[in-house]
């Protein structure tokens, strides 16, 4: 597939074997099915844009499906951690951002089903023309813990 990349991750390994052992090997199967589907549904192509100087922004659209509650998230910007405090999640079309340290298991953020939102990120330095890969890594409070989407978009001006 263009644009991505494999990549291992032991947790996401054990968690996997764990899900397999415990409700067999069709639940896992179709996990890992439903979550193709969402990342396929969940990201609007060609919104990732630059905002200002430094910043950057894309859209999610949330299939007809309750993905949970996120007690944490993280944005990587081309492999690079975004600050938390620099990343905030918009309901919209006129919600309130969220910033992503704001989040943990008491204070959770429920993706609801259809709902739109809109990622928001300050950057170090200004975003270059062209293809970027984004990473966002949202921690569910329950069972699976994360889940993310990667997506490799090119950025566009405001």
């Amino acid at each position: 597939m263009s644009g991505h990349r494999l990549r291992f991750d032991l947790r996401l390994l054990r968690e996997g074997l764990e899900i397999e052992s415990r409700f067999g090997w069709q639940a896992l199967r179709q996990l890992v099915s439903t979550g193709e589907f969402v990342e396929k549904a969940l990201y609007r192509r060609g919104t990732l844009v630059r905002t200002g100087d430094r910043g950057i922004r894309f859209g999610l659209l949330n299939p007809p499906l309750r993905l949970g509650a996120f007690g944490s998230a993280t944005l990587h910007w081309d492999g690079s951690l975004i600050e938390p405090t620099q990343c905030f999640l918009r309901p919209m079309p006129e919600g309130v951002p969220i910033a992503f340290s704001t989040l943990d298991k008491t204070r959770p953020f429920s993706f609801l089903p259809g709902q739109r939102m809109e990622i928001q990120a300050r950057l170090e330095s200004a975003p270059s023309p062209g293809p970027h890969t984004v990473r966002l890594t949202l921690e569910n409070v329950a069972i699976p813990p994360r889940v993310w989407i990667e997506i490799r978009d090119r950025l566009s001006e405001d």
